[in-house]
């Protein structure tokens, strides 16, 4: 197992398992096929991996605002200025308002 982990961490394979493995990877990557096959997984994980980051970010923005609405409406700040200082619909700002 150590000597696969070795392996796995770019040092040379020692071992019959690990050299396997290895012979095996260098024959994939000789195969022009495979060599598509997995530049192009790679380009959908890249892209998938920078759609799921953007999410997340869209969504910590999102969660943000709302923090900062109810702490404006727990100080009594109008529902029309917490609206245009968060960028959070007016309708959304009420139906806080509504749950606080």
């Amino acid at each position: 197992m150590a000597a696969f982990l070795q392996y796995i961490d770019g040092k040379t394979a020692e071992g019959k398992f690990t050299n396997e493995i290895a012979q095996a990877v260098q024959e994939l990557q000789r195969s022009p096929m495979e060599r598509r096959t997995y530049m192009l997984l790679s380009q959908v994980i890249k892209e998938h991996e920078t759609a799921s980051y953007t999410k997340g970010v869209e969504y910590g923005r999102q969660e943000e605002k709302q923090e900062t609405a109810y702490k404006l409406l727990a100080l009594g700040v109008p529902l029309e200025t917490i609206a245009a200082g968060t960028g959070l619909p007016l309708e959304e700002i009420r139906e806080m308002a509504k749950n606080k």
